[in-house]
């Protein structure tokens, strides 16, 4: 039957196709069309988000069954390609049409409606069985995202689209959805709407008096996909290795990505990351735009590079005439974020040149330290002999048997 066969200009490869046409006929069985209510319920979760969905499919497909409200297999597939597309402008767009459902405007609750909707996807169980814990993250979002463009109550669908190019994990993950519902190959007993997500929550290996599964979803949005594959190494706690600066430096030279988190005596919690290794830096800067500070407590939010300058790390030891201490962003007496060598006391100023749109993440702009941990994000990393040698730092050779024969016989020989 015609009703089982994709156009010829489907975008979909065998296996995908198949999956398609199988998850089509389950849905609108008996009929030949699918309506919103067994779409809704094919896809279970939300109804609210299945029937914005479906509506969208039906207003963007061009031979959709709008008088009826039902879509045939070649509306399915011409939505699906929309709304799961390569093309971030296409997705978008499709994205645009389900949250404002028709309307020139939105309002924070309708923003905040849809991210907790599609939380409920995405979100690591952990996260998501606390329904409080999952509404404030959501809301986090929407609050971010009306401070960002300025607007206190509304926003219009092109000013959502400004920001939607900037959420790439907000923009993508409907798609995401959508294509594990119809296009992906189900595991046995897994339910038709479960998506496997390419974002991962990092993990800890061991627990941080600091960092909680909320922070570390936040976090590992921002992070690069290795930095959140492997449960991160604790390097070093101050609560367990001692307030003692040195034992931090050598606790985290050359371990590649690393994360550093501080609270301060007002109970303020924040930190930065750094894309590679730490090494002295002879009292200059040095880093790569990967970097960003961030703030855990009293809210999660990251702050990226501004392009501004290239000031994102800063290791000074044992240095007569330049400052000792770690730091990142601003510049020398006016850090974005710094330690003293004797992990005291710190520095956070603001506005930060480096990190855009930073405020101060400290109680005050000159605090005390509670507590520090840093924590190696891949546990994998060995540092090679040309990031040690850029370094000024030489690997000791490795001695064999046969050198140390050697050595014992130009030992016998000299006596």
């Amino acid at each position: 039957a015609n009703h089982t066969k994709l156009p010829a200009d489907a975008h979909w490869d065998a296996s995908e196709g198949q999956h398609l046409i199988k998850a089509f006929t389950s849905a609108s069985a008996p009929s030949s069309h699918l309506n919103c209510e067994s779409f809704c319920k094919f896809c279970g979760g939300s109804s609210w988000l299945s029937k914005r969905v479906f509506d969208a499919m039906v207003q963007t497909t061009s031979a959709g069954r709008k008088t009826h409200n039902t879509l045939t297999l070649s509306d399915l597939s011409k939505a699906l390609a929309k709304c799961c597309s390569s093309s971030r402008f296409d997705r978008r767009e499709f994205v645009v049409h389900v949250i404002a459902n028709g309307s020139e405007t939105l309002t924070k609750k309708e923003l905040a409606d849809y991210i907790l909707q599609t939380q409920s996807f995405t979100l690591p169980e952990e996260i998501f069985r606390d329904r409080e814990l999952a509404q404030r993250l959501a809301s986090q979002t929407v609050d971010d995202a009306f401070e960002s463009l300025r607007f206190t109550d509304q926003m219009t669908v092109d000013e959502l689209d400004t920001w939607l190019a900037r959420e790439q994990s907000i923009e993508s993950a409907l798609g995401d959805l959508m294509y594990s519902i119809f296009l992906r190959p189900n595991t046995p007993g897994e339910s038709p709407a479960a998506l496997s997500s390419s974002r991962r929550l990092p993990k800890l290996a061991r627990s941080s008096d600091l960092l909680q599964p909320e922070h570390l979803w936040t976090l590992g949005a921002q992070l690069p996909p290795l930095c959140t594959q492997q449960p991160w190494r604790l390097l070093f706690s101050s609560r367990l290795h001692g307030r003692a600066f040195s034992r931090l430096v050598s606790r985290i030279l050359f371990k590649g990505p690393t994360i550093i988190v501080v609270r301060d005596r007002g109970g303020r919690v924040f930190g930065g990351f750094a894309p590679v290794s730490w090494r002295r830096s002879a009292g200059r800067f040095f880093g790569e735009p990967g970097a960003m500070l961030f703030s855990v407590a009293p809210r999660c939010k990251t702050y990226r590079s501004s392009g501004v300058n290239t000031n994102f790390m800063y290791l000074g030891t044992s240095l007569t005439t330049c400052t000792n201490g770690l730091g990142m962003g601003g510049q020398v007496d006016f850090w974005g974020f710094f330690l003293d060598n004797n992990l005291d006391g710190g520095v956070c100023r603001a506005p930060c040149s480096t990190f855009a749109s930073m405020p101060c993440l400290a109680s005050e702009p000159v605090f005390g330290v509670d507590l520090v941990e840093a924590w190696q994000c891949r546990p994998d990393y060995v540092a090679d002999d040309r990031e040690l040698e850029a370094a000024g730092v030489r690997r000791k050779p490795k001695r064999t048997w046969e050198a140390c024969e050697a050595g014992f016989q130009r030992a016998a020989a000299g006596r």
